[in-house]
Order: C-alpha cells, then sequence, then structure tokens
C-alpha cells in the first residue's frame, strides 16, 4: 500500500497489472462523481428570496413584512419546458433542425408534394 502511494513500482507484474487497473478505475469513478456532481443544480429546484406581508400592522399603520423562501420549477425543467414549447411553436423548423433539410416535407409551402431542397 506504502509503494503504491508513492508511486514506486510494484514488486511482480501481476501486481503493476493490478496497480495500474485499480487507479484506472479510480480515476474514472472520480471523473463520474465530479461530472454527476455538477449536474445537481440543475435537478433541485429554483429558490428565490422574497418579501411577504404577514397581515399584520405596525404602530404606524404600514404592514410588517417578513423574508421568505419560494421554490420554483428546476433549472433543468425550466429548458425543457422552453425547448418543448419552442418546438410546439415551429414544427417545421424543429423537423428541419432535427433531420436534414432534404427530409422535411415542404407541402405546407407548395402545392405539389416534394422535399425541401430537391427538384
Amino acid at each position: 500500500m506504502a509503494a503504491a502511494m508513492s508511486g514506486q513500482r510494484q514488486v511482480t507484474p501481476q501486481d503493476e497489472k493490478q496497480f495500474q487497473a485499480g487507479k484506472q478505475s479510480g480515476f474514472i469513478a472520480g471523473a463520474a462523481q465530479v461530472g454527476l456532481g455538477a449536474l445537481g443544480p440543475l435537478a433541485g429546484p429554483t429558490r428565490v428570496a422574497a418579501t411577504e406581508g404577514t397581515g399584520v400592522l405596525d404602530a404606524s399603520g404600514n404592514e410588517i413584512k417578513r423574508e421568505v423562501t419560494k421554490y420554483g420549477p428546476s433549472l433543468g425543467k425550466q429548458g425543457l419546458q422552453a425547448t418543448v414549447s419552442w418546438i410546439q411553436r415551429h414544427p417545421l423548423l424543429a423537423a428541419a433542425a432535427y433531420e436534414k433539410w432534404d427530409s422535411v416535407p415542404c407541402t405546407v409551402i407548395e402545392s405539389k408534394p416534394r422535399r425541401c431542397g430537391s427538384t
């Protein structure tokens, strides 16, 4: 263990193979954890600090306010909703972006059915 931590070569070739395989697995596992950890904020709800009235008046007749935290949809859900709504509003452009322009039907634009880009 001390030899592996100090970077020294292993005693036998089998130990060296096992050490290198373990080292590579450790790097892969570490990279996966860092990558998945970076995606965490996309899954959690968004939070906004706001002030809200309590319904109680102070001595001068002004409503007493308090700090509250309001939760909204996650960043991932907001992005997905925006994408889906854009696709629903622009189906022809979405098809052109998804597929090659030649495979988008032009029947909406022209009277004779053919593919856009073909003659």
